[in-house]
């Protein structure tokens, strides 16, 4: 008994050290799995959120179990990033346990999709990037993007921000709610309207405003608390048809297929 503890407690160490340095791997020499990452854009200012699309995709004529995609960086899903010279950028998100139940089931064809900023999982200081997805032993494509400076108006709103919701930690929350509103309404088309965004707006005055941000998976659950199943699939229903073509659309429909097949009891 004691040795096969002993086993396990080295084979947990193991998968903690490898994620948390998230080392660029090799390709294995096939996958059941189809792994697919992508940008909005490619070019990012300083503090922007850097939103990280990635959909998996079970191509094959097998139901497939899966562990799903969140958080980055556990034993199945893991993202890298490296610099423009191929050296790693050491991981520093959040990690999660070995092991983590018996997972769910996905499909022929059916695909599962989830973001992430980037800059919540490394440091991306001003310069160009590489990142890949892994998931098991299939790889994603690798893409690049830049991050740099903000001029002229951008810079401005930044530094905006930085007034607004850079005051110490044991200052109240709601003292400076007034200027930070300010910093909102006046650079409302800045990449840094999100970041304000996310701090002040709640639920569907944020998903109106930025539909199309990562954040809006966590708005629409918000939302559903407190109804019964027919009414959030009614609200999910209409969620993607009000934000067809962004990602709250994604993120509704995928929860919509998860509440219809746990009806269903599929799931």
């Amino acid at each position: 008994m004691g040795i096969r503890l002993s086993f396990l407690a080295v084979i947990i160490v193991f998968f903690f050290f490898s994620c948390k340095t998230v080392p660029v791997s090799e390709e294995p020499p096939e996958s059941k799995w189809k792994l697919e990452i992508g940008f909005e854009k490619d070019t990012f200012q300083l503090r922007e959120l850097i939103w990280l699309d990635v959909t998996l995709t079970n191509p094959t004529d097998d139901t497939l179990r899966s562990w799903g995609l969140a958080p980055p960086c556990h034993v199945f899903f893991c993202i890298e990033l490296t610099d423009s010279v191929g050296i790693p950028i050491p991981y520093s998100g959040p990690l999660s346990d070995v092991f983590r139940g018996p997972g769910f089931l996905i499909y022929p064809n059916e695909q599962y999709y989830n973001c992430f900023n980037l800059k919540d999982l490394f440091a991306t200081p001003p310069g160009r990037y590489f990142v890949r997805g892994v998931y098991g032993g299939t790889f994603s494509n690798k893409i690049s993007f830049t991050v740099v400076h903000p001029k002229g108006k951008e810079q401005e709103a930044e530094q905006s921000f930085l007034d607004a919701f850079g005051a110490p930690l044991d200052r109240p929350v709601d003292s400076d709610k007034v200027v930070q509103l300010r910093m909102l309404e006046a650079y409302p088309n800045s990449v840094y309207a999100e970041l304000a965004a996310i701090r002040l707006l709640k639920y569907d005055e944020f998903l109106d405003r930025f539909p199309n941000s990562g954040q809006t998976r966590s708005r629409l659950t918000g939302h559903m608390m407190g109804l019964n199943d027919e009414e959030k699939i009614e609200y999910l229903e209409s969620a993607i048809i009000k934000y067809q073509g962004t990602r709250a659309a994604k993120h509704a429909l995928q929860l919509l297929r998860f509440e219809k097949n746990k009806k269903s009891g599929l799931r």
